[in-house]
């Protein structure tokens, strides 16, 4: 349908009101993907109201921005509208994106070691581990203390070494 639009809008695409009234998305080549388009479309057509929607969008400059949509379909005066709200999600995917790039190349690195590396919760249990000793895969030992993957006597200087470093804040050997 045709946009009428606020200043906020108007601002995160870079159009003016003269440019988007009258017009449509389509019309704008807002949308780089036209199956998120019908997507979306569809399920607002369906009845359904739409709650944080993700989608790539194209500002007037031609750069993609990523933003989440909540919108319903209401019937004003006889014709389906569309009323509903953006949230520009640009920079949030930007260091999703850059943190998934980071995570791998650590576990390309940890890989490389061949060293045990690993995470403990307070109790601790393990959170992940890398590179698992004894034979051990981490699908035998995320989730398990070290008593339950060792035994109580194998792993009680272990578990007093590790306690210790919590209660003092400090790394040990």
């Amino acid at each position: 349908g045709k946009f009428a639009v606020n200043a906020a809008f108007l601002r995160l695409f870079g159009y003016s009101r003269e440019d988007v009234l009258g017009r449509t998305s389509l019309e704008l080549g807002m949308w780089p993907s036209s199956e998120e388009r019908a997507n979306l479309i569809e399920r607002l057509g369906s009845g359904e109201a739409v709650t944080a929607f993700e989608a790539k969008l194209r500002r007037k400059t031609g750069e993609l921005g990523a933003v989440s949509v909540s919108a319903r379909l209401i019937d004003w005066a006889g014709e389906p509208h569309m009323v509903g709200f953006l949230t520009d999600i640009t920079e949030r995917k930007r260091m999703e994106d850059a943190l998934r790039e980071s995570e791998a190349r650590l576990r390309l690195a940890l890989a490389a070691t061949h060293l045990p590396v690993f995470r403990q919760d307070r109790q601790l249990r393990y959170a992940w581990i890398v590179n698992p000793a004894l034979g051990l895969g981490s699908e035998d030992i995320v989730g398990r203390t070290d008593v339950e993957v060792l035994g109580r006597k194998a792993a009680a200087p272990l578990v007093r070494i590790k306690n210790r470093a919590m209660r003092e804040g400090r790394s040990l050997r």
